[in-house]
């Protein structure tokens, strides 16, 4: 309400310029108000912070505190223990009392004090070796022994599922799809072979063309003559045909693009690996091909199964009673312990087995050339994978090692990569194809081509 009065205040508030002036100030006000309240609130939760963060720094340094108390109080408890435990062996080795520990019957040389531990309480003063005091239990690696053992359990679990489904899928390729099958998978298997040895030894290649390409080479002229023999000389003019279309494209390439001698050392370098990768798993690989198409898949399913019990008995061998090293520059986990029940276990199931191995594949019946085994055979092929193909994992150990790898990939779990669980097998697959070949079926090697091959067209 006006009272009517006019004051020179009044006046100067009814000018558009002040009106603006101190609605503006009213403004500014206003905001630092608001900013005050702002940052007292963000002032109190910074201070809530760092209260949390003090009261958590205490307590984790009083957890700390705790754990080096726990600590001391261990370990003084262990100090007690081995005194107690020296004592008694002193008193056990000689019936001395304490007045006689310090006498010259265990004095020891100075190099043998440089390995002793010195412990003094209040029942004695003593030094003495670490083994000679310190019973199994009271062993300070007791407690990663244990961590050990729970790690190899669980990996020998995970190797042992990784079998199983392994053998349970070869027996549905087999069952459903017969040698056919297998020979596709067999060449799934080659290429996957062919990448983990190739990375492991050859790193990573620039351009992974020419690598592939060599690989189809390779696989055209191993591959094509044991699947299809009256085209033999087919396949091997088509390898040598990419051979030189290879070779010729490359010299090209590199005087094309002007390369130097670094590069030239680098294209060998790969080619290199590329071929002694291809003598190391593809070639061998190869011969399943042979034995599948002439002798029946009986002839692959068996040593398979003898080298899977004697990889599995020679792990559990060596985990249980292995003490002795077979090659430890090479293989530092292979045991002879392990390396001889594993060619006992295997000789051993071959013998009971004996020919009723050819019951349990009756799926092979229905190739169209088909040869049974007989105990001897078993016995023979067991003995081979049990004394000589174990030498095929040691060579993959050479190469791992040489490079610094712990597995060739990790496809697998508990095993590694595919080579890992392969290794062995590499040296199987051309023995028991010659074996038949050249001893077993010898005289019918000429016309178990001939049927395999008409049956084939």
């Amino acid at each position: 309400m006006s009272l009517g009065i006019v004051t020179p205040a009044t006046r100067l508030y009814e000018k558009p310029t002040m009106r603006f002036i101190i609605s503006l100030r009213s403004s500014l006000t206003f905001l630092l108000i608001l900013g005050d309240v702002g940052y007292g609130v963000t002032a109190r939760k910074d201070l809530r912070r760092s209260q949390s963060s003090l009261s958590t720094s205490s307590n984790v340094l009083s957890r700390a505190s705790w754990s080096q108390q726990r600590r001391q109080q261990q370990q003084h408890r262990l100090e007690r223990l081995i005194e107690d435990q020296s004592l008694l062996f002193i008193q056990l080795r000689g019936g001395g009392s304490d007045s006689d520990v310090s006498s010259n019957d265990y004095s020891t040389s100075d190099e043998t004090r440089k390995n002793q531990v010195s412990f003094s309480g209040p029942m004695l003063s003593y030094s003495a070796s670490p083994e000679a005091t310190l019973p199994p239990a009271l062993s300070v690696k007791g407690g990663d022994d244990m961590a050990m053992r729970s790690f190899q359990l669980t990996s020998f679990r995970n190797r042992a599922v990784t079998a199983v489904l392994m053998m349970a899928f070869l027996g549905f390729l087999s069952y459903y799809f017969k040698e056919d099958g297998l020979i596709v998978f067999t060449v799934l298997l080659q290429g996957i072979l062919f990448q983990e040895m190739t990375q492991v030894i050859g790193g990573t290649f620039t351009n992974p063309l020419p690598k592939w390409g060599w690989f189809l080479t390779a696989a055209i002229a191993w591959n094509g003559p044991k699947i299809m023999p009256w085209r033999g000389t087919l396949f091997q003019a088509v390898s040598y045909g990419m051979i030189m279309m290879s070779s010729i494209g490359v010299t090209l390439q590199l005087n094309w693009q002007k390369k130097k001698t670094s590069d030239f050392r680098e294209y060998i370098r790969q080619a290199a690996v590329v071929a002694i990768t291809l003598v190391l798993v593809v070639l061998p690989t190869s011969f399943w091909i042979a034995t599948l198409e002439e002798y029946g898949m009986v002839w692959i399913f068996i040593p398979v199964l003898y080298m899977i019990i004697n990889d599995t008995m020679a792990y559990v061998g060596g985990q249980l009673i292995g003490k002795h090293p077979l090659l430890p520059s090479i293989s530092p986990k292979k045991t002879w312990e392990g390396f001889l029940v594993a060619a006992l276990s295997t000789v051993g199931v071959a013998y009971l087995l004996g020919s009723h191995a050819n019951k349990l594949l009756n799926s092979a019946e229905s190739l169209a050339t088909w040869y049974p085994l007989d105990k001897m055979d078993g016995m023979i092929l067991a003995a081979f994978t049990s004394l000589v193909a174990p030498f095929g994992g040691f060579l993959g150990s050479i190469i791992k090692r040489a490079y610094g790898q712990k597995d060739f990939g990790a496809i697998l779990p508990g095993h590694g990569g595919v080579v890992d669980r392969l290794d062995c097998q590499l040296i199987v697959a051309p023995a028991v194809y010659f074996y038949l070949n050249l001893f077993k079926f010898a005289t019918d090697a000429g016309a178990s081509g001939g049927t395999a091959a008409s049956s084939r067209v």
